[in-house]
């Protein structure tokens, strides 16, 4: 109920910010066809326009300032609130499964499985002397790579930027 509540609230607040720059934008636009109207009747007459006559005035519909662009936005308020109500999703939360906590690193091997357009590679790491060592299957250690040079290996972005870390 109050979820529901918070979501009526944010949309109230959004279309108040809509119809005021609907609004402003009317108002301008009436307020541009006054002067246009008043610089043809000053140049009907051959007088000289003054300078601030000449300058448009801006419609914040057609052409919304920053300003006006962010007022559109839900209130940051009513966003948390909103925010802090919603119960938190599945795929939002993370937890650690139970049997990779009690996984002992310094005596088994981790194997990940990539799949590359143009083959299959099989990577393991293994955990020697407290540091982790990127292995692929002909026994090249990559643990000294850096990323200039690990375009031999694979152009997958997630590979290249990959970090084991100890859960212990």
């Amino acid at each position: 109920m109050a979820i529901k509540k918070a979501q009526k609230n944010i949309q109230i607040a959004v279309n108040k910010a809509k119809a005021s720059l609907n609004y402003c934008g009317i108002a301008a636009h009436k307020a541009e066809k006054v002067r246009k109207q008043q610089v043809k009747a000053i140049q009907i007459r051959g007088k000289i326009v003054p300078a601030e006559m000449l300058v448009t005035i801006p419609d914040p519909e057609r052409d919304p300032s920053p300003e006006d662009l962010e007022s559109l936005q839900a209130p940051p308020d009513l966003l948390q609130a909103l925010l802090l109500l919603e119960p938190t999703s599945a795929s939002a939360t993370s937890t650690i499964d139970p049997r990779l906590l009690a996984l002992d690193f310094e005596e088994e091997d981790i194997e990940i499985y990539t799949t590359r357009r143009e083959a299959e590679q099989r990577y393991t790491t293994e955990s020697a002397s407290r540091e982790n060592s990127f292995i692929v299957d002909d026994g090249e250690d990559l643990t000294g790579e850096s990323d200039s040079d690990s375009s031999c290996i694979s152009s997958d972005s997630i590979i290249r930027n990959v970090d084991f870390v100890s859960l212990n």
